[in-house]
């Protein structure tokens, strides 16, 4: 019994490095996805206020792009992970696929809008079309976020309250890049809730 005892406690222990491991990865990659959005921006709006630059600035945005959204993926799903083995919270669940499919969906819009002048007109359409469902899903992920009986660390209501501003910034249209970088605050704070580590939130807000 003891023997056994022993090997169930060498595989906890493995158990726990691993998962200590994939959180850490996953902070980093929001601290990246994070970053990477600045350049992003900046360069998206260099180019939408000097056309010319299109051909040599696209390939470098799609690129900056591409990245930064399967940071972003990585880490939003992990942290839908960590709430459901931590927690037992499964609120957000059925909303995070309609995110990561939706931000795909509208990266992938927004550049071949760049990429293509002739098809500019029925991509701003499209995007708009699209915009403005997946907006209302994370303004309802936000919501449904605090429901959570539990403070993340003091992070919970910043976290959540982050996401339904930027939320609500994408769904004006006119302000996605205040949306943008109010998504980029909320990754770095994911980021840092990532890198505290697999101890329990002792602090569980029954209110």
């Amino acid at each position: 019994m003891a023997g056994g005892n022993e090997v169930e406690d060498v595989n906890a222990k493995e158990e726990n490095r691993e998962d200590t491991f994939i959180y850490t990865v996953a902070g980093w990659m929001a601290f990246a996805s994070a970053t990477l959005l600045v350049p992003y921006i900046v360069l998206s709006l260099i180019m939408d206020f000097n056309p010319r630059a299109t051909h040599t600035l696209l390939p470098i945005i799609t690129l900056i792009a591409i990245i930064q959204m399967a940071c972003s993926i990585f880490a939003f799903i992990k942290f839908r992970d960590l709430l459901n083995e931590r927690y037992n919270f499964h609120d957000i669940d059925n909303l995070v696929p309609i995110l990561i499919l939706g931000g795909i969906f509208i990266m992938a819009v927004a550049l071949t809008g760049r990429a293509l002048p002739a098809l500019k007109i029925p991509m701003l359409v499209l995007l708009i079309l699209s915009a403005i469902p997946v907006s209302i899903v994370g303004i309802l992920y936000g919501i449904r976020l605090l429901r959570l009986k539990a403070k993340l660390h003091g992070l919970l209501k910043p976290l959540a309250y982050t996401h339904i501003i930027g939320s609500i910034f994408f769904l004006t249209l006119i302000l996605s890049v205040l949306g943008l970088l109010t998504m980029a605050a909320f990754d770095v704070m994911l980021g840092l809730l990532f890198l505290q580590g697999r101890e329990e939130d002792e602090e569980v807000d029954f209110v």
